[in-house]
């Protein structure tokens, strides 16, 4: 890795620092602040009001700061190219979405329906761009964990799969971002596995491109840890997904995404888990779903849940969920060698 790019992972670092702060005094004084989605149970009063869209900053330095680190746009990879497409197309869905949110003055956001279909636009045209840069070859291979060997599939079957990668690590980003710094540290976490990954592939490009990243998302995590003063909003957490999908798929390393992500990935599970039961037998398995509201301390829960009540500090479930993420970050790496 060059001086250049270490430098410029250090500016990203202060550039995005900096630039979240006058993004908390821009829409304070805007009187923007983040809509609070009615669960039924109280949750979350207290941070109505909190500015958000703070990912919007993260993905505006490392889109500015990796052209740099990698001497232009014309001496760039076709890596670094995908996996900014990436974070910057499903950033602009989450923008969007963060948008009709303040116009409408409620969570609701962008319309499940139209998420998706954006998110499926988006991945076909980065499935596009795979295919036409040839990165992955003739037949992309995709490693099976704990083995070291790799099945190869034809072009449709990979895409047919990497559209569902897209899509649910997009929306597994978006589900964890639902308390102060726990999907920025958990996307850290996995950015550092990947990051192992790349040096141990002597692939520079990759390995710079996470860098930088991680870079920013580290600047703005000084403002978005408990008691949060930003959120990083749809904008930030669709784009981080985005990147992290990409990684996945540049890598060989989908099928690892559940030992890296495991925490995003349970708190997909927890709301199928909720959805199904509830629509099934008319009884909530968890308290709140996602996951991570299971945990939290709740005013007006009058339902029944199965799952027995904990109820800790906001902290307290962001340090626990970090520390499964490292744990199953742990894990990939193992697989990834086996």
């Amino acid at each position: 890795m060059t001086t250049a790019t270490i430098l410029l992972a250090l500016g990203a670092v202060w550039a995005s620092f900096v630039g979240t702060r006058l993004l908390i005094a821009l829409m304070r004084s805007a009187g923007a602040g983040q809509p609070i989605r009615d669960y039924g149970p109280k949750i979350h009063e207290h941070k109505r009001g909190t500015p958000t869209m703070g990912g919007l900053v993260v993905l505006l330095v490392f889109l500015v700061a990796l052209p740099l680190a990698q001497g232009g746009l014309g001496a760039f990879g076709a890596e670094s190219l995908l996996l900014m497409g990436a974070a910057l197309g499903f950033g602009l869905v989450g923008l969007a979405a963060d948008l009709l949110k303040f116009l409408r003055g409620n969570a609701g956001g962008l319309a499940a329906r139209f998420k998706l279909l954006l998110q499926g636009l988006i991945a076909l045209g980065l499935l596009a761009g795979l295919k036409a840069s040839g990165v992955l070859g003739p037949a992309p291979a995709l490693r099976v964990p704990f083995t070291g060997g790799a099945w190869e599939l034809p072009w449709g079957a990979f895409a047919a799969l990497a559209v569902l990668v897209f899509w649910g690590t997009v929306n597994a980003w978006n589900l964890t971002d639902g308390l102060d710094g726990l999907a920025g540290g958990v996307t850290l976490l996995v950015l550092a596995a990947y990051g192992v990954i790349a040096l141990r592939g002597g692939d520079e490009g990759l390995l710079g491109a996470v860098l930088i990243l991680g870079a920013a998302l580290l600047g703005f995590l000084w403002w978005n840890v408990h008691p949060a003063r930003v959120f990083l909003g749809d904008t930030g957490s669709m784009a981080l997904g985005g990147f992290v999908a990409m990684l996945g798929l540049l890598t060989g390393t989908a099928l690892f995404l559940p030992l890296f992500a495991v925490v995003p990935v349970l708190e997909t599970l927890s709301v199928i888990v909720q959805v199904a039961s509830f629509k099934l037998f008319g009884r909530r398995v968890f308290k709140v779903a996602p996951l991570h509201h299971h945990f939290e301390r709740a005013e007006g829960v009058d339902y029944e849940y199965r799952l027995p009540s904990v109820e800790l500090p906001e902290w307290a479930i962001t340090l626990l969920f970090w520390g499964l993420t490292a744990l199953g970050a742990l894990a990939g790496l193992l697989a990834y060698g086996g």
